[in-house]
């Protein structure tokens, strides 16, 4: 019996709980005698078992209520349940959690990919970097993690399987109880993901390129000013300012509040910065106006843009990730574009596509055609993901 405690829904556990019936249950950490998680799973109450796996979020939260986590959570953890699981469901490549409570766990699993060179955890890189240094080692971090620490950090499921039409089929048994609702859903889902058609070399889209997005993380401000200033075609704009930032003063999240989200928004509207979201059905035809569509950092380095960009057979452009492993074939020139992290090269890159896109436009219809190949094999997708930690 595999134990969970969790304070936030997330598609790593919801894959966990839906494809292991009989064999999950919610900690009774009354019986315990831990600090309270209220479950949020229909799911029986276990005491003891072969893992226990535990969010990270609820570990944080404990943190910032003065709980001692080693005595108080992972010692009564420790005698009754053989290993101790943690999941981060933050979608950056970098850790979020600290080492005193990494080398508590016998295996973390990332969400967001991990970096092929496991160094690269212990340097100032990726989500927290407003320039977009992803992989330069140039500041170090004040606390080092061991290897003995970072070898235990595996690959999860990437927030891409979200919009995998198949795993949310999977899961929906997890929120919807009508049968019903569930079939039809999932059968106009099917078929939304069958309308895209692909762009005709002898009718290209009219515009370059599309990017629509919250301000998740401070790039994508400078992005969009880069595409201002260029005389590219494209549409889009920052939607709003999100209540989590990303990037700003080398921090990897932080939280704003009321009075400076609204400074930042009228601080982006001066600069001409913003657009206004779209309803759904306008979204998906915007894109299908525009020859690439543009995937920026946001909390993590992968974004559910890009799916939207393979669904809707158009080019995907996106910051370099061939650092990462992320659990999704990209293959640069194939079925993405990659462009420097730093963004230098965005404008160009586009203005390329734009001058040559007989050249490129094969690279959107083998993006969709790998999109929906991988969304086939989602079973094997999470037995991927979890064989390794649950046997």
């Amino acid at each position: 019996m595999i134990g969970i405690l969790t304070n936030v829904h997330w598609y790593a556990l919801d894959a966990l709980v839906a494809t292991t019936p009989g064999g999950v249950g919610n900690v009774d950490t009354g019986a315990l005698g831990l600090p309270g998680c209220p479950p949020l799973y229909d799911l029986p109450s276990v005491t003891e078992g072969s893992a226990v796996v535990i969010e990270a979020a609820w570990l944080h939260s404990l943190v910032q209520q003065g709980v001692d986590l080693p005595s108080q959570v992972f010692q009564p953890l420790r005698a009754r349940f053989d290993r101790i699981i943690g999941v981060e469901h933050a979608n950056s490549v970098q850790l979020h959690l600290r080492h005193e409570i990494l080398e508590q766990l016998d295996v973390l699993l990332k969400n967001g990919g991990i970096y092929h060179d496991r160094e690269l955890y212990n340097y100032d890189v990726g989500v927290g970097s407003a320039e977009g240094n992803w992989t330069s080692k140039v500041q170090a971090k004040q606390q080092r993690h061991p290897d003995v620490s970072l070898a235990r950090i595996r690959r999860c499921l990437t927030c891409l399987v979200s919009l995998n039409p198949n795993f949310r089929a999977l899961v929906r048994p997890l929120y919807c109880r009508s049968r019903a609702r569930r079939l039809a859903v999932t059968f106009g889902e099917r078929l939304v993901s069958l309308l895209p058609r692909p762009a005709l070399g002898s009718r290209p889209p009219r515009l370059t390129a599309h990017f629509y997005g919250s301000l998740t993380h401070v790039q994508r401000a400078e992005a969009v000013r880069r595409l201002k200033k260029s005389r590219l075609q494209w549409q889009g704009g920052i939607t709003g300012v999100n209540r989590q930032l990303a990037g700003r003063e080398g921090r990897l999240i932080e939280t704003l509040a009321a009075e400076e989200r609204e400074r930042m928004q009228g601080d982006l509207e001066r600069e001409g910065l913003i657009a206004p979201p779209q309803p759904k059905p306008a979204y998906y035809r915007s894109i299908q106006e525009s020859k690439a569509v543009i995937s920026l950092v946001g909390h993590g380095e992968i974004c559910f843009r890009m799916a939207e960009a393979w669904q809707s057979r158009r080019i995907l452009v996106c910051q370099d990730l061939s650092h990462v492993d992320t659990g999704y074939p990209f293959r640069p020139g194939e079925n993405v574009v990659f462009c420097r992290p730093d963004l230098s090269d965005l404008v160009d890159i586009l203005d390329d596509i734009e001058s040559n896109y007989p050249r490129y436009r094969d690279i959107g219809e083998q993006g969709y055609q790998d999109w929906l190949g991988w969304c086939r094999n989602t079973q094997e997708m999470i037995a991927g993901a979890f064989a390794p930690v649950f046997g």
